[in-house]
């Protein structure tokens, strides 16, 4: 073997272990492994003054998620700690009065082994169908 085919041989080999090493490399896992995290609301359309009831799914189990609602102004905030089956839920106060499109974003990542994510979703808060109540 030549100088440059052992070259060209080291090159190719620490090509493959760079790119093997990348390919291996772990990233954020959710809760149980393989599966997406999410947030989802109860309800996609919610009338003001309502509970906006928020849920992230397949969230590492203890792992604290914070859910923010955000739109028209508006900033609201609420955490919850994940149970034993990778679910953290809570209700991110009252529904705006303001009509009109909102995002929830859940958030994750702080605290030892937790795995860092933001996913979101969004919701529309409606007006009244009467006006009497």
């Amino acid at each position: 073997m030549t100088l440059s085919t052992a070259s060209k041989t080291s090159a190719v080999l620490v090509a493959g272990v760079v790119a093997t090493g990348m390919v291996a490399a772990p990233s954020a896992q959710a809760y149980p492994p393989g599966n997406k995290t999410e947030v989802f609301v109860k309800k996609t359309s919610i009338k003001p003054g309502k509970p906006i009831a928020a849920k992230a799914v397949s969230v590492k189990p203890g792992c604290v998620v914070t859910f923010t609602v955000r739109g028209n102004g508006v900033k609201k905030r609420s955490s919850a700690k994940a149970n034993k089956n990778g679910i953290a839920k809570t209700n991110v106060g009252k529904a705006p009065k303001v009509k009109g499109k909102y995002q929830l974003v859940a958030r994750g990542g702080a605290g030892a082994n937790c795995p860092a994510f933001v996913t979101k979703t969004s919701f529309k808060v409606i007006m009244k169908a009467n006006a009497n109540g």
